[in-house]
């Protein structure tokens, strides 16, 4: 890949990235007036537009794994396990 069009990707690559912060901001904002407008109505659950609309409370259990460590820290090193991952990021300069 030559400089000009490595150049070209990464100058559409912001563009595109930007178009999708702005848009992910709009669904952000819609939907938290969809969910304002459920609190008002107390409901889990709408229909709008031919669509069911649903927001509803999930319940999770996780494992707290700073209070594990903080009480067993020498059982917490036997089980650590070192993962590697690669981020990739493009920042002006």
């Amino acid at each position: 890949m030559t400089d000009r069009t490595l150049k070209g990707k990464v100058s559409k690559l912001r563009e595109l990235q930007t178009e999708i912060d702005a848009m992910t901001a709009q669904a952000e904002s819609l939907k938290d007036a969809i969910k304002a407008e459920m609190i008002i109505r107390a409901v889990d659950e709408l229909e709008a537009a031919g669509n069911l609309v649903k927001w509803k409370p999930i319940v999770s259990s996780r494992f707290d794994t700073k209070g594990f460590k903080a009480a067993h820290s020498g059982l917490y090193a036997q089980f650590i396990q070192q993962t590697e991952t690669r981020r990739f990021t493009v920042v002006p300069v």
